[in-house]
């Protein structure tokens, strides 16, 4: 997700929006999401999940696809970006979820401390050489940066899912 800051640049200088119009569209899906998270949360509490995080990062990595080949005007960013953003929301809400049932209950804070680190310090390193990469290549792009790396996440949460179900 770390090519998501380029979407602005995208909407701005390749689209012609402005700021007003991207924070507008941005600010009505935001609404839309806020009303689905109570939904998303007990559809997690349901399934497990372990079992949805993979469906979960499929349809974000669509999302990406579709935002790539379909976001062309102000219509049609507020209707992918909302789609994505459901998806965000589901990803955040079934990760905090998912490290709830899998991190061991007598360190759970130690554990989330590690992933807050590590992650912040992979996510801090990457961060520079997209800022390189977008240098180079069309900011539209970022859609499909960030779409390649949500398919490996699905792939990855399948293989979780199926070592979960074996134990």
């Amino acid at each position: 997700n770390l090519a998501n800051d380029y979407q602005r640049f995208y909407l701005h200088y390749d689209l012609g929006m402005d700021l007003d119009s991207i924070g507008k569209s941005t600010a009505v899906s935001m609404i839309v999401t806020f009303v689905l998270g109570y939904w998303i949360g007990s559809i997690a509490d349901k399934l497990k999940p372990v079992r949805l995080m993979a469906p979960t990062f499929l349809f974000w990595a669509l999302t990406n696809v579709g935002s790539f080949l379909f976001i062309h005007d102000a219509t049609s960013y507020v209707v992918w970006y909302t789609l994505s953003q459901i998806a965000i929301l589901s990803n955040g809400v079934l990760y905090g979820a998912f490290a709830a049932m899998m991190f061991p209950r007598e360190k759970f804070g130690q554990f989330c401390s590690a992933n807050a680190t590590a992650s912040g310090l992979v996510c801090t390193t990457i961060k520079i050489f997209v800022g390189m990469l977008f240098d180079y290549i069309p900011y539209r792009f970022c859609f499909m940066w960030s779409a390649v790396f949500e398919f490996l996440g699905a792939l990855a949460f399948i293989q979780v899912a199926k070592n979960w179900e074996k134990r």
